[in-house]
């Protein structure tokens, strides 16, 4: 979020993070080093992403 990586949208029951053009460049440049599982943990932790979302983002937006 502080660095543009993440979005967090308002949702009925909380909020939703999600990754921005500029987290999934940087995601897709961390993959080959194993770091992007530790970028999902932050988020998970921030914002309550889910494993479902998580496992999305790394089968389509990468």
């Amino acid at each position: 979020m502080g660095a543009g990586l993440l979005d967090q949208k308002d949702v009925q029951r909380g909020f939703r993070v999600e990754l921005t053009d500029k987290g999934t460049d940087f995601v897709k440049s961390l993959r080959s080093q194993q770091l992007a599982l530790d970028v999902f943990a932050l988020a998970r932790e921030v914002g309550r992403i889910s494993e479902n979302e998580v496992q999305t983002v790394m089968r389509e937006g990468i």
